[in-house]
């Protein structure tokens, strides 16, 4: 499922119309290109995790473009990522910071060739 914007004329509050989100069953198409954003996302990390290495959440954040509407840094989105490639044994955190494993350091290299190509 993903969710989309929905403006509703009868609901309304002091501003006007009520604005809200329903879940649409995603496609295909939308999943595959979902899974592709996620991927590009950790890839993204990783490679600043090489230029940043002692970098924080925030930093990296900032360093991606990850920035919200509000105009704060996208911590939970990081967040996420660092979460999924601890899964795969590419980051640990030690001692309240994030760093790349062996393996992580090899993966990030990997990145950053194929990108270049």
């Amino acid at each position: 499922m993903r969710f989309k914007p929905y403006t509703c004329d009868v609901l309304t509050n002091e501003n006007g119309s009520y604005h809200s989100v329903v879940a649409v069953p995603m496609t295909q198409d939308d999943i595959e290109r979902s899974a592709k954003q996620v991927r590009s996302n950790e890839d993204a990390l990783l490679d600043m995790m090489i230029s940043k290495p002692s970098g924080s959440i925030r930093t990296w954040c900032e360093s991606l473009g990850w920035i919200g509407r509000t105009g704060k840094p996208l911590v939970s989105k990081v967040t996420r990522a660092l979460d999924k490639l601890r899964q795969e044994g590419f980051v640990i955190k030690k001692r309240d910071k994030w760093k790349l494993t062996k393996t992580g350091h090899k993966e990030a290299q990997d990145v950053i060739v194929r990108e270049a190509l």
